[in-house]
């Protein structure tokens, strides 16, 4: 899948190590690239760092950048530092589904019938206009995606949307090096309020940077790229760097 979107965990602190003392590993230090975190672009250059404790073995605490504290993240599986049309076009597709996904895993969370979590993530697919011509739910638990410029429908099984997450600890160190590859490629990195990232590769960025920045002033622009919900939350709604928890 070539979608650049994958979750974050919530999971920072880790009360065995608390007593332990904590060291600091510099990562990357990039001045290219651009990085969105809860509504706000930090400026470069960027400083990528990791903390971890001695227990004896080495364990990985968090992950920093300009010394302000990331959730651990999960890395993606290929990192895309460049998009041919047809790319940026599937890239668009798999940002939908991965959006009706998450929808479907939230309203799982809160108890919510089997349904309401159909006609919800259908709605996602719905609300995609742009690359989706029509949506038709089959039998059972499959909805029949008509994506623009295709003929023939995909169709795509409801029913198993929750993705289990793994440990943070096992996560921290491959998603700083993921962090430090993509600006070291000149990529957008944006890390949202609901959890996930996205990283886009250098041919979408300025777009979306462009999009997001309108977003932040009170606009909608048409053809949206990045279209999670908490995303445009969080940058018409920023969190004040100065309230976030920074590096000791």
């Amino acid at each position: 899948m070539l979608a650049a979107l994958f979750s974050l965990i919530v999971a920072t602190t880790f009360p065995t190590y608390l007593s332990l003392p904590t060291h600091s590993l510099l990562i990357a230090q990039q001045s290219r690239g651009a990085v969105f975190y809860h509504g706000n672009r930090l400026m470069p250059p960027f400083r990528i760092e990791v903390t971890y404790a001695l227990s004896p073995d080495t364990v990985w605490l968090a992950t920093y950048i300009n010394r302000i504290h990331l959730v651990g993240a999960t890395a993606p599986a290929r990192l895309r530092t460049n998009a041919t049309r047809q790319e940026v076009r599937i890239e668009r597709h798999d940002a939908v589904v991965d959006e009706a996904f998450l929808r479907g895993s939230r309203l799982r969370v809160q108890n919510a019938p089997e349904p309401q979590v159909y006609r919800a993530m259908r709605a996602v697919f719905d609300s995609a206009s742009d690359v989706v011509d029509s949506t038709r739910m089959l039998a059972g638990d499959t909805l029949a995606v008509y994506w623009t410029g295709t003929p023939e429908p995909s169709p795509t099984l409801l029913s198993h949307s929750h993705r289990p997450a793994p440990d943070a600890r096992d996560t921290v160190m491959p998603a700083a090096r993921t962090l430090g590859q993509a600006l070291a490629a000149n990529c957008l990195v944006i890390l949202g309020n609901s959890g996930v990232v996205r990283v886009l590769p250098p041919a979408l960025a300025p777009l979306v940077i462009a999009q997001l920045d309108s977003v932040g002033r009170g606009l909608t622009p048409a053809h949206l790229i990045v279209r999670d919900a908490d995303v445009l939350s969080d940058m018409r709604h920023p969190v004040p760097l100065s309230s976030m928890p920074t590096k000791d």
